[in-house]
């Protein structure tokens, strides 16, 4: 994980993604990331995918076209 990215994630941030996305947070496991920090839950008996990014070295251009792709 980058250093500066790192420093800035909260517990809170992940937190609010479990609180916006109805997330059990029994079922969250992180599964790594080099930029982002990316976890795995479960929902409904189906296994998905959250991503935590960020914009200090992407634009929300890219952001947005990675969540498009």
């Amino acid at each position: 994980m980058i250093r500066e990215i790192k420093e800035q994630f909260t517990e809170e941030i992940l937190t609010e993604a479990i609180k916006r996305y109805d997330i059990n947070n029994d079922s969250v496991r992180l599964l790594g990331g080099y930029e982002c920090f990316v976890y795995e839950y479960q929902k409904n008996n189906a296994f998905f995918i959250l991503k935590i990014s960020h914009t200090i070295r992407r634009s929300m251009n890219n952001i947005r076209g990675e969540i498009e792709f």
